[in-house]
């Protein structure tokens, strides 16, 4: 009888421990995770779920009870670090796609263009026409 108090007194400290990470917590724990791990194209939420040591489905809570799901955060994250790259480097957008877990650079550009409404090659003309754009000048009142 002493033992098997003894084993439920510590199955509630060990439940107690892994509750006591506050939703606010695990995610900001989980998005570092996510940006970590943003180039493996078959990151999934039961792989990060995993990693965390909670359940898909509570993965998938600590994202909806914020409005969000783990794929528009996960989606969002890659697009935001395809949008940095196609602004500050030269890498083809093919190699993007590759680099950001993006199937093909078709499947980036359609993502890409539903969050932007223009493809990741408009995206870095625009940012290099708007870069190379000589200052305005404006008249000063004498």
């Amino acid at each position: 009888m002493a033992v098997v108090a003894a084993r439920n007194a510590l199955l509630e400290l060990g439940w107690g421990a892994l509750q006591s990470t506050s939703p606010p917590a695990r995610r900001a724990a989980v998005e570092r995770y996510l940006e970590s791990h943003l180039g493996r194209r078959d990151l999934s939420a039961e792989q990060v779920a995993a990693a965390h040591s909670v359940s898909a489905r509570t993965l998938t809570r600590l994202f909806s009870d914020a409005g969000d799901t783990f794929t528009g955060v996960l989606r969002a994250k890659r697009i935001a670090r395809v949008r940095e790259d196609l602004l500050t480097g030269d890498a083809t957008v093919a190699a993007l796609a590759r680099r950001w877990g993006f199937v093909d650079s078709s499947h980036l550009n359609r993502r890409f263009r539903a969050v932007h409404g223009m493809s990741s090659q408009e995206y870095r003309d625009k940012g290099r026409r708007t870069r190379q754009a000589p200052p305005v000048e404006h008249p000063t009142d004498t």
